[in-house]
């Protein structure tokens, strides 16, 4: 006498909240592991590149918090996609902050001050404008998501999304040019 199995109550499955954009992960780690490469990595370069990192894993949650991965999405996930992405937002800020204060005094101010006079006072762009372009410089998504909270528009997106490609380019191109030229 046999009996019928039985199913197995399961328990339902949990959406992955890592980025699913293929392309994306490549984009973000070969100009990482470059500049690491190439050079000796400081406390602040490593702090910077985790809060990169960091940043770009918020890009999945975030998205489900907004409902860009469907209605579905939001009432399986949103709860959870919400606390992921504040938790990584936050270690993002912590670990960028953190890599700022501990970078050379120059660099900071290489960073930022040029964008800032020239987007706010030479172009005389919205502030918005200009915040993205600054997350987009420094390669900083953890600047861009507290931009949008600043100014809820599209601007911040848009200067980071214009810039980041390009600056990634320069950085790594100065990483070869100036001890070229500087160098003994």
């Amino acid at each position: 006498m046999s009996s019928a199995p039985t199913a197995q109550p399961t328990a339902p499955r949990t959406r992955s909240l890592l980025p699913q954009e293929h392309g994306a992960w490549g984009q973000l780690a070969m100009p990482i592991i470059s500049g690491l490469a190439v050079g000796s990595p400081s406390w602040s370069a490593l702090l910077l590149t985790a809060s990169t990192v960091l940043g770009f894993l918020a890009h999945e949650p975030w998205l489900v918090t907004l409902g860009h991965r469907g209605l579905k999405a939001v009432r399986e996930e949103g709860p959870r996609a919400r606390r992921v992405m504040l938790q990584l937002l936050a270690a993002a800020a912590a670990t960028g902050a953190a890599g700022v204060w501990l970078a050379p005094v120059a660099a900071r101010v290489a960073l930022v001050v040029p964008i800032l006079i020239l987007g706010l006072f030479v172009f005389r762009m919205p502030y918005d404008e200009v915040a993205g372009i600054v997350a987009g410089a420094c390669g900083n998504p953890a600047i861009l998501a507290y931009s949008n909270k600043l100014a809820p528009s599209d601007r911040p997106d848009l200067g980071y999304a214009m810039i980041f490609p390009g600056m990634t380019i320069v950085k790594i191109l100065f990483v070869d040019i100036v001890p070229a030229l500087f160098g003994p």
